[in-house]
């Protein structure tokens, strides 16, 4: 099948981050993102004011940062 496309569990993890990042609402604070949150660009970006941290929940802080942010996520 073209396009067909497995992923690790790890990398279904990270997609599932990336795409909620890019909500709104961003995305309840799971091992994925606790495991993002760990690295340096996390606290970089936190710091920066970027990401948001409320409560369970990890959001882009400005909409217009989100493929920024993506990118950090993902390593890119």
């Amino acid at each position: 099948m073209v396009g067909d496309e497995r992923l690790s569990p790890e990398e279904a993890a990270q997609e599932r981050l990336f795409v909620g990042l890019r909500r709104a609402a961003g995305v309840t604070i799971d091992e994925a993102a606790k495991e993002f949150l760990a690295t340096p660009e996390a606290m970089r970006l936190v710091e920066a004011g970027v990401i948001d941290i409320d409560g369970d929940r990890l959001r882009v802080a400005n909409p217009l940062l989100t493929d920024t942010v993506a990118r950090e996520v993902l390593g890119a």
